[in-house]
């Protein structure tokens, strides 16, 4: 079978890294065509933990998504300020200060 020896395999298993890297999916049996029984192993183990590390990253801290919020409403304010300073006038800008005095009260 052509399709085991090793300079076939290279190519083949280059071409699937390649896929993956441009963000392809891949069935299962490639991969356990391609790979012999340690090898595939080793992927699945790589696979578990990599699920694991992603599920831990998903659930922020309460301190973490705090902070995030404080950092979406002050990147709201600034474009917002951005916008009225385009505009440039006076009394929308006094509104826009009184409007981000009373935001910052309220919390």
């Amino acid at each position: 079978m052509d399709f085991l020896k090793p300079k076939n395999k290279l190519k083949k298993l280059n071409a699937i890294l390649a896929a993956l890297k441009r963000g392809e999916s891949l069935q299962n049996r490639q991969l356990v065509t391609w790979l012999n029984q340690e090898e595939y192993e080793n992927f699945e183990s790589d696979w578990e933990s990599q699920q694991q590390i992603r599920e831990e990253l998903k659930d922020k801290s309460d301190e973490l998504r705090r902070y995030d919020n404080k950092l979406h409403q002050a990147t709201f304010n600034d474009n917002k300020a951005e916008r009225f300073r385009k505009r440039g006038t006076k009394i929308n800008r006094l509104s826009f200060v009184i409007q981000v005095r009373a935001s910052a009260k309220r919390r």
